[in-house]
């Protein structure tokens, strides 16, 4: 299997959220399961991880930072959308709410109109 080893520093910017930034990388190497279990398990111990190679890296890298941002753009779109049409059937429960209080009503006022008018 090829790994490849990343080391990092974290930083902070001025609202003192930390970010990890990749400070050294080494190139992709082909190394056998016991070398990988060793530095695996020493990865945390001495501030370094290890990245292992996908097998076919074709379909590994697929996507781009242009596929993401139409994924974020169509993300938006969506969520707006739905809460139009939440909105939307909320304006419809309301009407449908008030169109019921008003025959309650004009129930009420008739009941009460010939009632009084005895």
């Amino acid at each position: 299997m090829k790994i490849a080893i990343i080391t990092s520093e974290k930083i902070a910017d001025y609202d003192g959220i930390e970010y990890a930034v990749a400070s050294k990388c080494t190139e992709f190497e082909e190394v056998d399961e016991k070398t990988y279990k060793l530095l695996v398990s020493a990865q945390y111990k001495y501030n370094f991880r290890v990245i292992r190679s996908p097998d076919d890296l074709k379909l590994f890298i697929k996507n781009t930072v242009s596929d993401y941002m139409e994924y974020i753009k169509k993300e938006e779109a969506r969520i707006l959308s739905e809460k139009k049409e939440r909105e939307r059937k909320k304006l419809e429960r309301q009407k449908a709410m008030e169109k019921t209080k008003k025959e309650e009503k004009l129930k009420l006022y008739e009941e009460l109109k010939k009632e009084f008018n005895k």
